[in-house]
């Protein structure tokens, strides 16, 4: 009998482990599983509601570019097997960013991209969802933290670009040291984009000997940076580039400060002053092309899209990214007047074309 006994309790104890490992439905994942091999802990099973659910927690949808992904996400999430979206914009503020990512935990969703408002403050909620349950992807701006997937611009590179461009354009023969007067426009450091794009372009402006920054005004928005740019040339007429880390939208407040100070002039004019930015938005191409501007680094905003939906599809189905292909950085091609038509037959420059629609 007691022989019976034993085994009756073992035969218990063995279908409660059973039903421990396997969360209690039939996802079979258990929070200290690793996805794939990217190091990564995700329990699929709590969230698996029947419903596959992608929520997207945008920093803020001021800029064009930005506002342009999240539509393309609201438009195609279904060509890549969900069933729902949900997408939130925290406006710029943190604490609201850190409410919105758990919130969208809480309705189940089994992917939330993420773009954050500061890499660092958003990183222990983007951890806490993880173990939540659900699988985190950055986009556009990095998180401080192990998550599932990351896929941003190599914004070290798009910011050295800029500033060798607009410095090998400075230079002519004779040239002497500090002559090209220069001025950038900082964003909002709390970006990882941003903080390193502004990396890039100040320590590749300390190679060239005629280059002389003589103005570094901080502007988060367009009339920050109109009136920085009045100021600036206020103090020195001379000044030869600007350039806005923030993105193009910072380009036609710096074009209307140009105009109200009598700046802009033609290409040809010595004193035409030269405009750098990032993104490849087509009002920004459009100010190249009547040379009120001079370059932009073309972001691939349609990539941050379709490559976002594509490995959150593949994780859905079980197919994972390992651990050595799950921070992407995108490189980017430099807009100029005279390569805009061949960027264009290439089909690179996502503003101009319609690459937000899904073509199977």
């Amino acid at each position: 009998m007691k022989k019976l006994l034993c085994v009756a309790l073992a035969a218990l104890l063995a279908i409660s482990l059973a039903a421990c490992s396997n969360g209690g439905n039939n996802g079979g994942n258990t929070a200290s599983e690793y996805v794939g091999d990217t190091n990564v802990k995700v329990n699929k099973a709590i969230q698996d509601d029947g419903v596959k659910r992608l929520g997207v927690a945008y920093s803020a949808l001021e800029f064009s570019a930005s506002q342009m992904l999240v539509e393309a996400f609201k438009a195609n999430y279904k060509n890549f097997g969900f069933d729902e979206v949900i997408v939130l914009s925290a406006d710029g503020n943190l604490e609201k960013q850190i409410n919105q990512i758990q919130d969208l935990v809480n309705q189940k969703c089994d992917i939330i991209v993420v773009n954050s408002v500061d890499s660092a403050g958003v990183a222990p909620v983007c951890e806490q969802a993880m173990e939540q349950g659900v699988a985190i992807m950055a986009v556009d701006r990095k998180i401080g933290a192990p998550i599932y997937y990351t896929l941003e611009t190599d914004n070290v590179s798009a910011g050295r670009d800029v500033a060798m461009t607009t410095a090998d354009r400075l230079y002519y023969p004779g040239i002497k040291d500090g002559e090209a007067h220069v001025m950038y426009v900082i964003g909002d450091m709390s970006s990882s984009a941003q903080y390193d794009r502004l990396e890039g372009l100040k320590q590749t402006l300390s190679y060239y000997p005629w280059i002389k920054v003589v103005a570094t005004p901080s502007a988060k928005d367009t009339t920050e940076i109109y009136d920085s740019v009045i100021d600036a040339f206020t103090a020195d007429p001379t000044i030869k580039a600007v350039y806005v880390t923030g993105g193009d939208d910072g380009v036609t407040p710096v074009v209307s400060a140009l105009r109200e100070l009598g700046k802009l002039l033609p290409a040809d004019d010595p004193d035409h002053v030269l405009v750098g930015s990032v993104d490849g938005c087509d009002f920004a191409i459009e100010a190249i092309r009547k040379d009120e501007s001079f370059c932009t680094a073309n972001q691939r905003f349609d990539l941050f899209c379709w490559q976002t939906l594509e490995v959150a599809q593949d994780y859905m189905n079980g197919k994972y990214v390992s651990k050595n292909n799950n921070n992407i950085q995108l490189s980017c091609a430099m807009i100029l007047k005279e390569n805009i038509d061949h960027l264009d037959s290439l089909g690179l420059l996502w503003s101009l074309h319609d690459s937000f629609t899904y073509k199977k």
